[in-house]
């Protein structure tokens, strides 16, 4: 049977309060059994037993769950990944990388640890560390992108993390892991607990020793004061220690040694002693107080492998190997035994009073602080269930949330017999007619089996309407709908509503007349004398009778078609715009106006650039005349275009220029020879601006 056994003279402890730490406001479990205390003791309850829903992790899920305060669940698994889940009906959020953090060594405690979520919901977990070449600690950020990572192993050691972190009031991060000078499980072992700024960069590395192994998370006192426990992992898996720690500098303030092995975390009761519990050759659960004196131990029917919970009586609750679960009550001695078949894991309380534990039959229990057996769930083996192998975490509602070895995760809680209408929502709040809506429905809980039917209107049917009704899936505590609207020709506000037994939530959506929201000109660029297509878009459908679009340009050379039409029913008109020859290249602007809504867009316009010189014939006798032409892109504009002329060969003479017609897009001039001795090639030359073509001429005698 277990003992207690007190040491009378050192029972004066004074009552304190745990100091108040930089984990997640509004967080009901942000961390390893729920405080910095690793008491395992709620903000909820009222946990009756009822399945809420029950979803496949990508892989199994093996550390115990924790809760962020917009409801998010972060739990780590086998395959090294944080998977983000949404605690309300399981849904899958995202998954983020974080190496072979999950792998089976002998540091169970560690390889399966929890995440800790931060003041600013950042979540930090630990990483494959030098096994796979990953970090030690990942900081994630609540979307799942990596805020930064700490790799630990820079110097060339090998590490491997061993507990799960923590996040003291100051921000400083806390984990632990173990270096091998040369592989994993060989060569002088040394453990730290190291202590990183907010930013990711070492504060400060507490070695324990060599082969002191600290699989465990860490625990704050009610001054600060960090408690870690130790096991001798290499040599004989028998002896254990507890470091006090200096949360500042990192400095040992005490240490406390044990036959046994300290697999589990130590939990700091709100008196400020701290319990540590042993597995190996000893199995006493110890009382130190916060100088690292023994106040007295209890005597355990079998191993801890996880730690007690403690209420806010310092009442606590004890888990051992033997698949036990006991009550002591530290002061007077008093124990009993709770449950049988209770699986090793760590025990949550319920802010009612309800201790809830994993059961070694496939299932999950609640027991009284008395002993008696409240409810039990039995969970589908073939299903995920198979055992609850991760730790308890309990929402704010009492939810209770939890992993099985076949993968699965769970959420376990009351379902009322009213499910009742939360609210109501329309997005966009704000649509022209003709342009749907989405409405969404929430209900105060997940909907029963069979669904929960929810009865729509709108108030104005003329102008918005809905279907009669949306059913919520089973398991699910929202669904959407469709709103439908028509044209209207001036802004219409419409109530749609939802009624779920007599009771009706209300949400406005305004319907507005279509606005203009693009015009479009194909080509953009065209030559003066071209015309462009011009496309009008408007935000929905034209009322009926259509909508009246006004076209105007800013520059001459650009002509406006004036006003269009856009049917009705339809989003779009089109129309043409011409342009006239130009000297230089202009920019004219074209603005759609209707209404008070104007939208402009830009036409360029170039001036005729040169094209083309051609002679003909290309070869003649001295004395002939031959015949240029000069062709242009486009016509030339009113004044005309002047083209600068040159021969490189005396026996062939142009004028010195040539002037395409306004309108035009060519011209002829003469190309006057002389007699030659010999055989003569000339290159005649057209010039415009920046541009300059040539043309062979062959002279012969």
């Amino acid at each position: 049977m277990p003992r207690l056994r007190v040491f009378a003279a050192l029972m004066g402890i004074v009552c304190v309060t745990n100091a108040v730490a930089q984990l997640q406001p509004g967080s009901a479990w942000p961390k390893f059994q729920g405080n910095l205390a690793n008491t395992g003791l709620a903000t909820g309850g009222g946990c009756n037993g009822v399945l809420k829903w029950s979803v496949p992790c990508q892989v199994a899920a093996w550390s115990s769950p924790v809760i962020a305060a917009d409801g998010t669940l972060y739990v780590s698994t086998t395959q090294g990944l944080l998977q983000a889940v949404n605690s309300v009906d399981g849904s899958f959020k995202w998954s983020f990388p974080t190496g072979s953090n999950i792998v089976q060594t002998p540091y169970v405690a560690a390889n399966w640890a929890s995440p800790a979520i931060g003041s600013d919901g950042t979540v930090y977990v630990e990483g494959g560390g030098s096994i796979d070449k990953t970090a030690l600690l990942y900081a994630v950020n609540p979307d799942g992108t990596q805020k930064w990572s700490y790799a630990g192993y820079a110097d060339g050691g090998f590490y491997q993390p061993t507990g799960a972190p923590t996040v003291m009031s100051d921000g400083t991060i806390l984990f632990s892991a173990q270096e091998f000078t040369n592989n994993v499980g060989s060569g002088t072992n040394q453990n730290y607990l190291f202590a990183l700024n907010p930013n990711g960069t070492l504060k400060w590395a507490f070695g324990a020793g060599q082969d002191f192994v600290i699989a465990c998370c860490p625990a704050i006192g009610p001054d600060g004061s960090i408690y870690i426990g130790t096991w001798d992992g290499i040599d004989n898996l028998t002896t254990g220690r507890t470091y006090s720690v200096n949360p500042g500098t990192g400095a040992m303030n005490w240490k406390f040694d044990t036959p046994g092995q300290l697999l589990s975390s130590p939990v700091v009761a709100p008196n400020g002693m701290i319990y540590v519990g042993e597995q190996g050759i000893s199995y006493n659960l110890h009382f130190v107080t916060s100088k690292g004196v023994e106040s007295g131990s209890f005597v355990m029917a079998g191993g801890m492998l996880n730690s007690p919970a403690c209420d806010s009586s310092g009442n606590l609750y004890i888990p051992v190997a033997a698949s036990y679960l006991f009550s002591l009550n530290p002061s007077n001695g008093t124990s009993a035994q709770l449950g049988i078949g209770v699986a090793p894991t760590c025990p949550a309380l319920g802010l009612d009073g309800t201790i809830y534990a994993g059961l070694d039959d496939y299932g999950v229990g609640a027991y009284s602080p008395n002993g008696a057996a409240i409810w039990k769930l039995v969970l589908d083996a073939a299903g995920g269930g198979a055992g609850v192998n991760t730790d308890i975490a309990v929402g704010s509602n009492g939810t209770i949330y939890f992993g099985a070895i076949y993968g699965n995760l769970y959420a376990v809680g009351t379902q009322s017999n009213v499910v009742e209408l939360l609210g109501l929502t329309v997005n966009p709040s704000t649509v022209p007619g003709g342009v749907s809506s989405t409405g969404t429905v929430t209900l105060s809980e997940i909907a029963p089996i069979g669904g929960t039917v929810v009865s729509l209107a709108s108030g104005t049917t003329s102008v918005a309407t809905t279907p009669m009704s949306v059913t919520v899936p089973s398991g699910k505590s929202s669904a959407t709908f469709t709103i439908t609207t028509k044209t209207v020709t001036a802004q219409k506000v419409v109530q749609i509503s939802a009624t779920l037994k007599g009771k009706s939530k209300e949400a406005p959506l305004t319907v507005v007349p279509p606005v203009i929201v693009d015009l479009n000109l194909d080509p953009p660029t065209v030559q003066g004398g071209s015309s462009s297509s011009g496309n009008v878009t408007l935000s929905g459908p034209a009322p009926s009778g259509g909508i009246v679009i006004k076209i105007a340009s800013d520059n001459k050379a650009a002509i406006a078609p004036g006003p269009i039409t856009i049917a009705a029913g339809k989003t779009m008109g089109s129309f043409v715009v011409k342009t006239i020859p130009v000297s230089v290249k202009t920019v004219a602007n074209l603005k759609a106006t209707s209404g008070s809504t104007s939208v402009a867009a830009p036409l360029t316009i170039l001036s005729p650039a040169l094209k083309t010189l051609t002679v003909s014939p290309s070869t003649i006798k001295g004395g002939a005349h031959a015949t240029g032409t000069v062709t242009l892109t486009s016509p030339a504009p009113t004044g005309g275009t002047v083209i600068t002329l040159a021969s490189n060969q005396s026996a062939a003479k142009t004028p010195a220029t040539v002037t395409v017609p306004a309108g035009k897009t060519s011209v002829t001039f003469q190309v006057v020879t002389k007699a030659v001795a010999a055989q003569t090639a000339a290159a005649i030359t057209a010039t415009l601006g920046a541009t300059t073509d040539t043309a062979k001429l062959t002279i012969t005698k």
